[in-house]
Protein backbone atom coordinates (compact mmCIF):
# COMPACT_ATOMS: atom_id res chain seq x y z
CA UNK A 1 0.00 0.00 0.00
CA UNK A 2 2.94 2.33 0.62
CA UNK A 3 3.81 1.89 -3.07
CA UNK A 4 0.32 3.13 -3.97
CA UNK A 5 0.65 6.23 -1.76
CA UNK A 6 4.27 6.91 -2.71
CA UNK A 7 5.36 7.25 0.94
CA UNK A 8 5.38 5.14 4.04
CA UNK A 9 2.03 5.88 5.68
CA UNK A 10 0.72 4.96 9.12
CA UNK A 11 -2.18 2.67 8.26
CA UNK A 12 -4.07 0.44 10.66
CA UNK A 13 -5.31 -1.77 7.82
CA UNK A 14 -4.82 -1.98 4.08
CA UNK A 15 -6.91 -4.02 1.69
CA UNK A 16 -6.52 -4.88 -1.98
CA UNK A 17 -9.48 -6.73 -3.46
CA UNK A 18 -9.70 -8.13 -6.98
CA UNK A 19 -12.92 -9.06 -8.74
CA UNK A 20 -13.57 -10.60 -12.13
CA UNK A 21 -16.86 -11.52 -13.75
CA UNK A 22 -17.50 -14.43 -16.06
CA UNK A 23 -17.86 -11.92 -18.90
CA UNK A 24 -14.37 -10.53 -18.33
CA UNK A 25 -15.06 -7.33 -16.42
CA UNK A 26 -12.34 -6.73 -13.88
CA UNK A 27 -12.08 -4.48 -10.83
CA UNK A 28 -9.36 -3.79 -8.26
CA UNK A 29 -10.34 -2.04 -5.01
CA UNK A 30 -7.85 -0.41 -2.62
CA UNK A 31 -8.86 0.57 0.91
CA UNK A 32 -6.47 2.37 3.27
CA UNK A 33 -7.73 2.56 6.87
CA UNK A 34 -6.31 4.57 9.77
CA UNK A 35 -7.33 6.03 13.11
CA UNK A 36 -5.39 9.21 12.35
CA UNK A 37 -8.20 11.60 11.37
CA UNK A 38 -5.89 13.86 9.38
CA UNK A 39 -4.54 11.07 7.17
CA UNK A 40 -7.48 10.15 4.85
CA UNK A 41 -8.01 13.78 3.74
CA UNK A 42 -4.25 14.14 3.16
CA UNK A 43 -4.09 10.92 1.13
CA UNK A 44 -7.13 12.09 -0.85
CA UNK A 45 -5.52 15.47 -1.58
CA UNK A 46 -2.25 13.77 -2.58
CA UNK A 47 -4.15 11.50 -4.96
CA UNK A 48 -6.12 14.44 -6.35
CA UNK A 49 -2.93 16.40 -7.01
CA UNK A 50 -1.22 13.39 -8.60
CA UNK A 51 -4.13 12.65 -10.96
CA UNK A 52 -4.62 16.31 -11.92
CA UNK A 53 -0.92 16.79 -12.72
CA UNK A 54 -0.20 13.44 -14.33
CA UNK A 55 -0.11 12.88 -18.07
CA UNK A 56 -1.36 9.33 -17.41
CA UNK A 57 -4.92 10.49 -16.58
CA UNK A 58 -7.51 12.39 -18.60
CA UNK A 59 -11.12 13.49 -18.12
CA UNK A 60 -10.69 14.06 -14.39
CA UNK A 61 -13.90 15.24 -12.72
CA UNK A 62 -16.21 14.70 -9.79
CA UNK A 63 -19.09 12.28 -10.28
CA UNK A 64 -21.99 11.13 -8.11
CA UNK A 65 -22.35 7.36 -7.62
CA UNK A 66 -24.87 5.92 -5.16
CA UNK A 67 -25.39 9.35 -3.56
CA UNK A 68 -21.64 9.81 -2.95
CA UNK A 69 -19.35 12.28 -4.69
CA UNK A 70 -16.28 10.51 -6.01
CA UNK A 71 -13.37 11.56 -8.19
CA UNK A 72 -13.09 9.99 -11.63
CA UNK A 73 -10.27 9.88 -14.16
CA UNK A 74 -9.50 7.70 -17.14
CA UNK A 75 -5.92 6.44 -17.22
CA UNK A 76 -3.77 3.39 -17.84
CA UNK A 77 -6.61 2.15 -20.10
CA UNK A 78 -9.00 1.94 -17.15
CA UNK A 79 -11.66 3.92 -15.33
CA UNK A 80 -10.31 5.08 -11.96
CA UNK A 81 -12.37 6.27 -8.99
CA UNK A 82 -11.46 7.40 -5.47
CA UNK A 83 -12.94 9.08 -2.41
CA UNK A 84 -12.25 9.47 1.31
CA UNK A 85 -14.36 8.99 4.42
CA UNK A 86 -13.58 9.80 8.04
CA UNK A 87 -11.04 6.99 8.45
CA UNK A 88 -10.60 5.45 4.99
CA UNK A 89 -9.40 6.23 1.49
CA UNK A 90 -11.06 4.12 -1.21
CA UNK A 91 -9.89 3.70 -4.75
CA UNK A 92 -10.93 1.39 -7.50
CA UNK A 93 -9.91 0.69 -11.07
CA UNK A 94 -12.28 -0.87 -13.58
CA UNK A 95 -11.74 -2.52 -16.94
CA UNK A 96 -14.64 -3.44 -19.25
CA UNK A 97 -17.21 -2.55 -16.65
CA UNK A 98 -20.78 -1.31 -17.02
CA UNK A 99 -22.37 1.67 -15.29
CA UNK A 100 -25.00 -0.69 -13.79
CA UNK A 101 -22.25 -2.30 -11.71
CA UNK A 102 -21.28 1.11 -10.34
CA UNK A 103 -24.84 1.95 -9.37
CA UNK A 104 -24.77 -0.97 -6.94
CA UNK A 105 -21.58 0.25 -5.22
CA UNK A 106 -22.31 1.13 -1.54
Amino acid sequence: MNQLHGDEVDLDEAYVLEYQTQRGSYAIVWISETNLVELPPKLFEDMLEFVENSELYINHHEKEISNRNVQYAFGTERDNYYFATENRLYGWRLLKIRETFLSRTP
